[in-house]
């Protein structure tokens, strides 16, 4: 995690001569590395209530892409119900659901609420859009996070970067976008 000022930043930018790497990035971020990553992060952590919201918006998203399959799945079985409680259904709307958050994480870092809500996902020490790997990671971290009595969300209000506790265990971060 970077967490040094703009002040201290501009001062071991002056004392160091090897190649210096400048890096300005759509938002307000400015990234510099001097051999081992310095960076200054003007985007403030999100918190909760914008995330919930954010959720909620792709919560609707979801719902609608999920009924889309349903209709799929029951044209494909030639018009015959699938059973309650079918665990190959059950699954496919879990990967389905894993997959939308992992694609809109990996390709910009923001889904459709998030976007709404002015927040993005990104990598703790790069600031980039996370990898494949930690959005499939984070998606089923949030499900366990979510569990007892959404402990792990809530610790964000607690945490002085905000983090929950997937966003801790997979190394990103939620980000406002709407202060410019």
């Amino acid at each position: 995690m970077c967490s040094i000022s703009a002040t201290s930043a501009a001062r071991k930018l002056s004392r160091i001569w090897a190649s210096v790497h400048i890096q300005v990035t759509p938002g307000v971020r400015l990234a510099l590395s001097f051999g081992s990553p310095y960076c200054v992060t003007l985007n403030p952590p999100a918190g909760l209530l914008r995330r919930v919201a954010a959720l909620a918006y792709d919560a609707l998203l979801l719902l609608a892409i999920m009924l889309i399959y349903t209709f799929m799945i029951w044209l494909a079985r030639g018009g015959r119900e699938i059973s309650p409680g079918t665990l190959w259904y059950q699954s496919s709307l879990a990967v389905l659901a894993m997959l939308f958050y992992a694609w809109f994480w990996t390709h910009g870092g923001q889904t459709l609420g998030m976007r709404a809500w002015k927040i993005r996902l990104e990598g703790e020490e790069s600031g980039r859009s996370v990898t494949w790997r930690q959005a499939i990671a984070r998606f089923w971290l949030a499900w366990l996070a979510a569990l007892p009595v959404a402990a792990g969300f809530w610790w964000s209000c607690f945490d002085p970067k905000r983090r929950c506790w997937h966003d801790r265990l997979t190394r990103t971060r939620i980000v406002r976008l709407d202060l410019r």
